[in-house]
């Protein structure tokens, strides 16, 4: 699973797409987790709590939800007792993170996490539709074939769905690679999205031929 650092100022929009993106998938409103806090910060108790809470099986569904929607509320011990959780997250968690911006989160943090930016965006797309793109492109990057599958078949089936999901893909991916560079440790998943830019564009040449988009999308990404 992955751990994804939402970054928008308004606190109340983070939270809403945390919920937003934890549904799409597929996690229980009773397997989302967050730290308990007293006062104004979360401290290390509430996080090795946290962590322990996230450790056990789901109780309704395959996935559970590690949410802490303000993470810059986190003390440095905190952060650091969260470190080995967000570099390898149980098998059946996701975790999000929200911050108004990283500026209060140690590097360590933010290296392990996928960030999702809702700042203004080169690519023009809207907001949370980028935010949307950019999770799943980056779970069918990681995921096994038949996963894959499964997660294009939610993109659409009609020729004008695929087109226009290929073309928003292909402006995420450019943003993303523009804003993140390839930092040290991030080198294979940059070559990952240009591989991947490429067959999105050899796609792009046969969705005007007579063939199934759905499968050309499918053949494009394994």
């Amino acid at each position: 699973m992955h751990t994804y650092l939402h970054l928008n100022a308004d606190d109340k929009a983070r939270a809403r797409e945390i919920d937003a993106e934890a549904t799409r998938l597929g996690v229980s409103p009773f397997d989302r987790i967050s730290p308990a806090a007293e006062g104004s910060s979360i401290g290390i108790a509430e996080i090795r709590a946290f962590i322990k809470r996230l450790t056990l099986a789901p109780v309704e569904g395959a996935y559970a939800a590690g949410i802490i929607v303000n993470a810059e509320t986190l003390t440095q011990e905190a952060q650091q007792a969260l470190l080995k959780t967000l570099e390898e997250p149980p098998e059946h968690a996701y975790i999000f993170l929200g911050a108004a911006n990283d500026l209060q989160l140690i590097p360590t943090i933010i290296s392990r996490c996928i960030i999702v930016s809702h700042a203004i965006h080169q690519s023009g797309i809207p907001d949370a539709e980028q935010a949307a793109i950019t999770i799943l492109i980056n779970e069918i990057l990681s995921a096994s074939p038949g996963k894959k599958i499964h997660l294009v078949s939610s993109i659409g089936k009609t020729k004008e769905e695929i087109e226009s999901w290929i073309n928003n893909a292909l402006l995420c991916l450019r943003s993303d690679l523009l804003r993140s560079g390839t930092p040290t440790g991030q080198a294979a998943s940059a070559a990952r999205k240009t591989r991947l830019i490429h067959r999105l564009f050899e796609a792009k040449k046969y969705l005007s031929g007579n063939v199934n988009p759905l499968l050309l999308l499918e053949h494009a990404v394994l």
